[in-house]
């Protein structure tokens, strides 16, 4: 990968991987493996066959990580993959006996099915709003350790009141669960092993309100990098996703230092199972949400977040309207800034860096103090600042980047 590249370029590339993605590219730890086995064979199966199978090999991956006498943590949103996991789980012991949390803010669907679904299930809840959320810079270099220094952050609660609330739990985390499933298949794979790479910075760009880079995307391809052991497993779009995103973006905030995690959707025969699946099956998750609702019928007959709100059963006329209001709200949104995008959990950060002084202050320390370090030259903190702070464009992915690699390099120096 770094052949034709020395390695002061290549330094700088991974600090515009960040600058563009809101992660290092270049980074080789593995928080969890990929080991899939070889594909089994399902041709001769019906698809209430496989639905069948399918829940039996699902509720076994829960059952192999389950162990009476221990405590049991879930992490609850308005998606399939925490609920999932907590469905299994009930099927182990009694929710009285198990331990959730929700993050987010009030009128997200994360936030407010998560918190729905806890009370109906009689877990032992606790709701971190974020609008209650202090912001420290102390605090915030200690979430950027247990990250590995790899993630943007601002986009969690507390990770050592979190941490420390749940000291020796077994936290169940639902890594992968929609992606092995197939929520990243592409139906319409680009012909070339570039294309496929330009495709994926694209899709995955954060900062896409100022061009924070002094290279193209073209200069980050020798950086993203294509698993080999997974070319028999997933499609190449897949692969890419797996290598990149979801080892170096997702795996660090996910499964981050100072927890006992269970990792549910990388046991070998569900991993093996659902990627044999035929393509068709996997694409959009059908055979996933079949299998989920024919195990689970009651959980999964409340509503989901993937379904606008909506349960996964909804009628199409009622989704199709939901999905047209919320493309119609989020044009309008563009001028009267009155809608919160239900499926973004975090804070609205655009108008929250222009009315809270205590986020705005700490924000602005940390990009000052990135200035300092002359590593981003190229770069016109100030006018970002001022065009953010009179409205003249909103730069909240921008600051919070900037911010983010400050903090990491502290972290990192500590």
């Amino acid at each position: 990968m770094t052949q034709t590249y020395n390695s002061k370029i290549m330094e700088k590339l991974n600090i515009e991987s960040f600058l563009k993605l809101g992660y290092f590219l270049d980074y080789s730890k593995k928080h969890a493996n990929f080991n899939f086995p070889s594909k089994a064979h399902y041709a001769d199966l019906t698809e209430s066959d496989l639905v069948s199978l399918g829940s039996t090999i699902f509720q076994s991956a829960i059952n192999n990580n389950f162990k009476t006498n221990q405590s049991h943590l879930v992490p609850i949103s308005g998606g399939l993959d925490s609920r999932a996991i907590l469905a299994g789980l009930l099927n182990c012991t009694e929710a009285k006996n198990i331990y959730t949390y929700t993050f987010g803010q009030p009128g997200s669907y994360d936030f407010d099915i998560g918190n729905f679904l806890a009370k109906k299930l009689g877990t032992n809840h606790a709701s971190y709003n974020l609008r209650n959320e202090p912001w420290d810079i102390t605090e915030l270099v200690k979430t950027a350790k247990r990250f590995r220094r790899q993630t943007n952050l601002f986009f969690h609660p507390n990770i050592s009141k979190i941490q420390q609330e749940y000291l020796g739990i077994n936290y169940w985390s639902g890594f992968m669960g929609g992606e092995i499933a197939g929520c990243h298949m592409d139906r319409y794979e680009a012909d070339s092993l570039q294309a496929v790479k330009l495709k994926f910075i694209k899709k995955n760009t954060f900062v896409s309100s100022v061009n924070l880079n002094s290279s193209g995307s073209e200069a980050l391809l020798p950086l993203v990098e294509v698993d080999s052991n997974l070319r028999d497993s997933v499609s190449l779009t897949e692969n890419i996703d797996f290598t990149n995103r979801q080892l170096k973006y997702i795996a660090p905030h996910v499964i981050s230092e100072g927890m006992s995690y269970k990792l549910p959707f990388l046991d070998a025969d569900w991993a093996q199972f659902i990627l044999s699946v035929d393509n068709e099956m996997r694409f959009d998750t059908k055979i996933y949400k079949a299998i989920l609702v024919a195990l689970y019928p009651k959980i999964f007959s409340y509503p989901i977040k993937d379904n606008h709100g909506l349960t996964l059963d909804a009628p199409q006329y009622k989704l199709n309207a939901k999905k047209i209001s919320h493309r119609l709200k989020s044009k309008v949104n563009q001028f009267y800034n009155f809608y919160h995008n239900p499926f973004t959990n975090y804070l609205e950060f655009n108008s929250e860096i222009r009315s809270n002084s205590n986020l705005r202050d700490v924000l602005r320390t940390l990009t000052d103090d990135l200035k300092e370090r002359d590593v981003v030259g190229w770069i016109d903190v100030d006018s970002i600042w001022e065009r953010h702070l009179k409205s003249n464009k909103d730069h909240a992915d921008a600051l919070i980047t900037l911010a983010s690699l400050e903090l990491n390099f502290k972290a990192e120096r500590q």
